[in-house]
């Protein structure tokens, strides 16, 4: 595998840590915004839920769908246990 091979490959892995992450967002948000009445938290969720779909619609082109859910939803659980502990 050369430089060029490892940066491409690199770039999916990349996406798929900023799908996680806006996610984590998105999902985090819901409550804040307070069924969709609170405006700014009503667009975090719906812009995180956005970016998360077209970041995972990349990273699905060339990293098998087994490896992706398995690390979105470590992803999550972090972010849930994060979330328990008040971090």
């Amino acid at each position: 595998m050369d430089a060029a091979d490892f940066g491409e490959i690199l770039k999916y892995w990349l996406f798929l840590f900023a799908a996680i992450i806006s996610e984590v967002t998105a999902t985090s948000s819901l409550k804040a915004s307070d069924g969709f009445i609170k405006l700014l938290p009503s667009i975090i969720v719906v812009v995180g839920y956005a970016l998360s779909f077209y970041f995972l619609s990349l990273v699905l082109k060339v990293i098998p769908i087994g490896i992706v859910r398995c690390l979105g939803r470590v992803g999550d659980c972090l972010a849930g246990v994060g979330g328990l502990a008040g971090i």
